[in-house]
């Protein structure tokens, strides 16, 4: 017989796990968005992976990988679009002009993220810059820059377009890692008519944005490299979101083998090495035909793609897309559940994804709120005070929710049975007047059938009828004097 395996009270079960998810999802997302800090380094230093990892690992960082995909989609659109990918075939959203060192229409500048293009006064292209606010980068930057430099009796780089009078191109874009990598791809295709010819993005970056322009703009002169580029990211996410699975997974399972340990189970060593590896085996084996996990990744991606917008909502909307598939499992396998099964899945779906969307949702703002206070290891920190709160409400949520459930069940099942009972009803009645209607059909025919044969009995009487008259002539003594005569014969 199988010693019992020992295990954690529901809600401290419920807090762990959660926990374990919380931690793992971050750690992976720390992972993929690291900095990197030492990226001409010969050596590696744990402590600076290690603290690019943390800094990494938390919702900002997820939401930026999420819309990720989205930054490919727009430097393809734009190549068809814009002809991004050289000086002659580019076409700009907006422009302004400057002409003795004063801007003309920069007040309607766009301020958002973008590349512009200095075109001096014979209209050749003289200087290419990104910015993540065009309209303060020229304001704050460049003529600011160019004012205190003349002030000074120095000359800034542009001085000479600025006196005699240039023109500003701007492309407009959605994200600053677009317009670093359009901006490094048209100076790489430009050098020898630039000002700043010094080539970006060509050596291993820093910054997670460099890191990510630097692999757009590696292929952005070549439409199915950029293709090749877009579908490569929608594969990492989706094979970052099955480890981000397997590994919180084994991570349970070695919980359930400490639990047991520390509180007294009998199991030998060997055996819990080959439950656990089982465990992990099966989860390996399952995954191949499991795509829940892969199609988050996707929707990863789809995140991105659909819009910067809808990504701000991350987790919320893996949550949704957790709840469609939970309630769609529900509906496909109600018919060959029990009523007591489907139960027990509505209130779990109602439960676990009510209290997601809300403590996924505030995980952002608790990282905010204790930042200042915990530094590299706000997601972790968040990470756990989000699962302690989602414990706390499911469980909370698991005590009201059945008998809430139950009862909203149990109201329209009854209000089902008294339809059915009704219905039934109904049906006999129909099967009472259809039964009448041939008791009637039946009597109609034997009341016609009594009707020919009175006619038939009448017509067969009609023939031996006596005139009355015959019979009133004879009297009675005649008729027994004959009888008489007939006894003497």
């Amino acid at each position: 017989m199988k010693a019992k395996v020992q295990s954690l009270s529901p809600l401290a079960n419920k807090i762990v796990d959660k926990s374990i998810d919380n931690i793992t999802r971050k750690l992976v997302v720390g992972v993929r968005n690291r900095k990197n800090l030492r990226p001409d380094a010969k050596s590696l230093d744990v402590k600076s992976e290690l603290t690019d990892i943390l800094n990494a690992s938390n919702t900002s960082s997820a939401i930026d990988i999420a819309g990720r995909t989205s930054d490919w989609k727009e430097v393809i659109t734009k190549s068809f679009s814009h002809g991004v990918s050289s000086l002659s075939t580019i076409t700009f959203d907006s422009e302004f002009t400057v002409s003795g060192g004063v801007a003309s229409g920069l007040e309607s500048a766009h301020d958002g993220p973008g590349v512009y293009v200095v075109y001096d006064k014979n209209g050749s292209p003289v200087y290419v810059g990104d910015a993540k606010d065009v309209k303060k980068r020229w304001t704050a930057g460049h003529i600011n820059e160019n004012r205190q430099k003349t002030q000074r009796g120095k000359q800034y780089k542009l001085s000479t377009e600025f006196d005699e009078g240039c023109t500003v191109r701007v492309l407009h874009t959605d994200s600053v890692e677009t317009a670093a990598a359009i901006e490094a791809n048209l100076i790489s295709n430009h050098k020898d008519e630039l000002i700043n010819s010094k080539e970006e993005l060509k050596n291993n970056q820093g910054t997670r944005s460099n890191i990510e322009a630097k692999k757009i703009k590696d292929r952005l002169n070549s439409a199915g490299s950029l293709v090749a580029g877009a579908t490569k990211e929608v594969g990492e996410q989706a094979v970052a979101s099955a480890v981000e699975a397997l590994v919180a997974s084994a991570i349970k399972h070695l919980k359930v083998e400490l639990v047991d340990l520390f509180k007294g189970g009998k199991t030998k060593i060997i055996d819990r090495v080959k439950r656990f590896l089982l465990a992990v085996f099966n989860d390996i084996k399952n995954l191949k035909s499991n795509l829940k996990q892969m199609l988050k990744g996707v929707l990863d991606a789809i995140i991105g793609l659909v819009s910067q917008t809808l990504s701000q909502v991350y987790n919320l909307a893996r949550n949704i897309f957790d709840l469609a598939a939970n309630a769609y499992s529900i509906y496909k396998g109600k018919g060959s559940m029990s009523t007591e099964q489907v139960l027990n899945r509505i209130i779990e779906t109602i439960v676990i994804s009510s209290s997601l969307v809300l403590w996924d949702s505030l995980d952002v703002i608790i990282e905010g709120l204790i930042f200042p206070y915990v530094g590299p290891f706000t997601g972790i920190i968040a990470g756990i005070i989000s699962a302690i709160g989602f414990g706390m409400t499911s469980h909370m949520l698991s005590k009201i929710v059945p008998s809430l459930v139950q009862f909203i069940l149990g109201f329209g099942m009854s209000h089902q049975m008294a339809f059915e009972e009704r219905r039934a009803s109904y049906l006999l009645l129909v099967d009472g007047y259809n039964l009448n209607e041939e008791l009637y059909a039946s009597a109609g025919k034997l009341l016609q059938s009594e009707f020919r044969l009175m006619e038939k009995m009448n017509t067969m009487t009609a023939s031996f009828k006596v005139p009355v008259n015959e019979f009133n002539s004879i009297e009675k003594r005649d008729f027994l004097s004959q009888l008489k005569g007939f006894d003497n014969e």
